[in-house]
């Protein structure tokens, strides 16, 4: 118990130094960007410059967060005063319902208007993927995910899914939620985004900016606007996994929506989405059947009398993946 203390403060005092260290990085970003937006092309009044610089400044230090979390959540709590949370089988069925009813609909009218170009978009989803380096970071996503389940199997640690449940998880994560979410966040939300901040705003000459400090090139020469929206789809794409948010989330919500802007073809940000929650689902309906974890229902909605409630616990839980 003391170990985690002191570990839980070290951790609490890097993210303070940090905080620090990305306030005093955001404030160098917003007089360099002024800087930027006051030349040609963009040549943008006092307004727009505000605009942007607020709202690309906000991106930038927003992957730098969630790129310094290293895929972890960290969480500190009193088991007994956590809320209690719906019970998964029963979210994942909930999601399974609305979530196809979604997928089926707009299916229909998705392989209708892509039909002739099914093929040529899967292999070009491919090489976004490969281009991307997105092999690469779920390869080390999963090998984390590993080690973080063979300790968890070595303490003790309990998970809160049935097997069965892994099962429906598995197909609803890869048959079901790229269509759905794709449909929901790129074609409908991105959509409203690109026309908000490329015709409303008018945002539309070509950005290209080098991090400072960092070297590395953002805005890969699309329209101010585009990258904003963008930007703001991935954000809204992380939030909405809630607990199991990771920094995977953020970079696949900008390149299933860089994917979707450059082809207009909805066929190609889906293949991404379904082939690495494919890849996931095949990894943890392995690894789960290798090596199984106890099932804990603390904490949730649905409880029997058989499922005593165990005594308060004081953890510091990493959970990768």
């Amino acid at each position: 118990m003391g170990a985690e203390v002191v570990l839980l403060g070290l951790v609490r005092l890097a993210i303070l130094a940090g905080g620090a260290v990305l306030i005093g990085y955001e404030i160098y970003l917003w007089f360099d960007l002024n800087a930027l937006f006051k030349q040609a092309p963009y040549e943008y009044g006092f307004f727009k410059r505000v605009l942007v610089n607020l709202v690309v400044a906000s991106a930038i230090l927003k992957f730098v967060g969630k790129a310094a979390t290293l895929f972890f959540d960290i969480k500190n709590k009193d088991e007994d005063e956590e809320e209690e949370k719906p019970d998964p089988e029963e979210s994942i069925q909930t999601y399974a319902i609305v979530g196809g009813a979604i997928a089926l609909i707009s299916s229909t009218f998705i392989l209708y208007q892509n039909w002739g170009t099914i093929g040529s978009s899967f292999s070009y989803a491919l090489n976004i993927f490969t281009a991307w380096h997105m092999h690469q970071m779920l390869g080390g996503i999963l090998a984390i995910r590993l080690v973080c389940h063979i300790i968890s199997k070595i303490v003790g640690w309990e998970t809160k899914y049935e097997y069965p449940t892994l099962i429906l998880h598995a197909i609803v994560a890869t048959f079901i939620a790229p269509i759905a979410e794709e449909v929901i966040f790129r074609y409908v939300y991105f959509n409203l985004s690109r026309w908000l901040w490329v015709s409303f705003f008018d945002l539309s000459r070509p950005f290209n900016y080098v991090l400072p400090f960092f070297n590395v090139s953002v805005g890969w020469n699309l329209p101010v606007g585009i990258f904003i929206a963008m930007v703001a789809n991935a954000d809204v794409f992380y939030k909405v996994h809630v607990n199991e948010k990771r920094l995977h989330h953020w970079l696949g919500g900008i390149a299933t929506s860089y994917a979707y802007y450059t082809t207009g073809n909805l066929v190609v940000p889906i293949t991404l989405h379904f082939v690495w929650n494919g890849l996931v689902s095949i990894f943890i309906l392995i690894l789960h059947a290798i090596m199984p974890l106890k099932v804990s229902y603390f904490g949730f909605v649905k409880r029997t009398a058989s499922q005593p409630t165990p005594p308060p616990a004081k953890r510091l839980i990493f959970q990768a993946a």
